[in-house]
Parts: structure tokens; sequence; C-alpha cells
């Protein structure tokens, strides 16, 4: 849950206060916590469902938002012709890859044996959580931690690397995640597309200049 500064200068903060809610969320949040959420007092709240694939984002990869506002309920859509953007897409954006996984001989051969693009549920003698491959004109399917799951190279008999994953999820090649790189590997899968947030303030902003010219 985000909240504004207390003290923000003359539109921003009547900006601020018409909403100050906003939480994400992956699609399985529990029913009790939807209607924790739902009731909090003094705010509308709507419950909105959007796939990073709608907002510039190479990859299928749905979310409920919730945004509590003050004054009205704000319900998100997908701007007008945005680009539906690739795996090709976001692999051509890569000026250096890193991050590569080291396999052994045995889980190479076991990769070239995988051609579905949909995910194929894990085995239950392994840690992975499920193992897709890549197709290079479509959207990937979400980014989750790529040392828990086997999210493969369209071409290549291997796990994409960290630069790769960070490319899927929109994030600029300057910023460099921190840790190990099982640490990276957690913090990219659990960080919201940048291009999403982005168009999701950009509504939300919209809305609450919106709503100051009404009064």
């Amino acid at each position: 849950i985000r909240r504004p500064p207390r003290s923000t200068p003359s539109n921003s903060s009547a900006a601020s206060d018409v909403y100050k809610r906003q939480l994400e969320n992956v699609i399985h949040l529990s029913r009790w916590a939807e209607a924790a959420l739902q009731d909090i007092k003094g705010y509308k709240v709507t419950k909105n469902i959007v796939d990073s694939a709608d907002y510039e984002v190479p990859q299928e990869r749905k979310r409920k938002i919730f945004i509590g506002s003050k004054h009205r309920h704000i319900t998100l859509t997908p701007p007008p012709n945005l680009p539906s953007l690739t795996v090709r897409d976001a692999f051509n954006t890569i000026t250096h890859n890193w991050g590569y996984t080291d396999h052994r001989p045995e889980t190479v051969e076991k990769f070239k044996t995988v051609h579905s693009t949909q995910w194929v549920s894990k085995e239950t003698t392994s840690d992975y959580q499920g193992t897709v491959r890549l197709a290079w004109d479509q959207p990937a399917k979400a980014i989750t931690n790529i040392k828990k799951a086997q999210i493969l190279h369209p071409d290549e008999d291997r796990i994409i690397s960290i630069a790769e994953a960070m490319a899927l999820q929109g994030i600029p090649e300057w910023y460099i995640p921190e840790g190990t790189a099982t640490d990276q590997a957690k913090q990219i899968a659990n960080a919201v597309p940048p291009r999403l947030a982005y168009h999701v303030a950009t509504q939300i902003r919209n809305s609450a200049f919106k709503q100051l010219t009404l009064n």
C-alpha cells in the first residue's frame, strides 16, 4: 500500500488527498483478503484485473490491482494503440547478456525435449515449479523466479538469463539488482513491470485531476 507524503504543494496535495491507496497482488488473493480490501473505511475500492501484455510489457502477467478513492471508483483500461511486444522485441534491447545458469549435461538433454510454450507441471522429484519454452514472436509467460521455474530460451537449451528476465519485465539495463543470483532472480520476479506501473499511475493521476476540476 502506497501513501503520499503528508505535505505536498497546491493541486498535488488535493490530488493526493483524493487517491491514497493502491495495492497490486497476484490473481489468487484469498477471498477474506479481498473482502478486507473492499471494506476499507472511507474509500471506494475497485478491483481491477490487468494483463501486463496490454500495457507495453512483453509478457502475459495477470494481476489484481485494488485502487481506493475517497470520491469515485477507478476502473483501469488499457490505453489505445499501444504496441504488442514479444520476446524478440525484449531480447533485441539487450546489449550485454549476463546472469546465465550453469546446467549439468543431463539437464541440458532434458531441456532438448521441451517444446511446449505452455507451462508443464513440475516433476515430483524436482525442486522447480514448472517448465515452459518461450516463443520468439509471442509475449513471454509470467516471469516467475527463474531459479525456481524453468523458463527456457526460445532456441537455446537453457533457462533464460538474469538480463533476459529483466528485459521481459521491461526493467532498463542500467538497473542492476543486488545480492546473489538467487536474490536477483527473486527481485525481478517480484517486481511490478515499470511500464505497467507507469500506465496505472497515469490513469490514477488523470482521474484525480478530473475530480479536481469538478470541485
